[in-house]
């Protein structure tokens, strides 16, 4: 199958996730196999290029920070649902009501790994650098937005 560069799967990636809740079945599947696509580690590595050291690449950077951005608050979404149907019901039940969660755990494991391999980037990075490289910007920016009481209102 053809697939788009990596770049423009992961525009598209952030575009269908944004509008989760509306996609057609065709646009899940797209999904789905954009998603399935990204689970490779070298595919991830080469998204975080040497080019993330310095700040020549901001829209490569801000790509990466919207995707991680777009995949955080997919995941807590899906965790608030889930909770909601656990405290709703007196015995836990598997409630699977919507097609995107065929790749929630797909979903859940990329974001992990683009958290490891900004972090490893970061690291490689940092040795031998006086100022601080954009990715340890982008990581910082991140943490703060995993760890903020009301990131989720923010958009």
């Amino acid at each position: 199958m053809l697939l788009p560069p990596l770049h423009e799967r992961i525009a598209l990636l952030d575009s269908l996730l944004s509008q989760e809740d509306s996609l057609t079945k065709g646009q899940r599947m797209l999904l789905n196999v954009i998603v399935k696509s990204l689970e490779d580690h070298q595919t991830l590595a080469s998204l975080l290029s040497d080019d993330l050291c310095d700040c020549s690449d901001a829209l490569e950077n801000s790509l990466i920070e919207s995707l991680m951005k777009t995949l955080l608050l997919n995941r807590t979404k899906h965790t608030m649902l889930q909770l909601s149907h656990l405290t709703q019901s007196a015995s836990p039940e598997v409630h699977n009501e919507d097609a995107p969660a065929e790749c929630t755990s797909s979903l859940h494991r990329l974001l992990y790994s683009l958290h490891c391999h900004l972090l490893s980037h970061c690291a490689r990075c940092m040795e031998g650098e006086l100022a601080t490289p954009s990715c340890v910007l982008l990581l910082s920016r991140h943490v703060t937005l995993m760890l903020s009481h009301d990131w989720m209102n923010i958009k």
